[in-house]
């Protein structure tokens, strides 16, 4: 299988708390590395 990669962006401070931001970070790279279908490329 692929892995695909999504590029987004994560920008703590726009109208949420900055340890939201990274605790969603987080969660999304756990999931990336469970699942192995996809990675991420992290930008902000």
């Amino acid at each position: 299988m692929a892995t695909r990669r999504h590029r987004i962006a994560a920008i703590p401070g726009d109208g949420i708390g900055t340890e939201v931001v990274a605790a969603g970070l987080e969660v999304l790279e756990a999931v990336a590395a469970r699942d192995g279908g996809f990675a991420l490329d992290v930008t902000g």
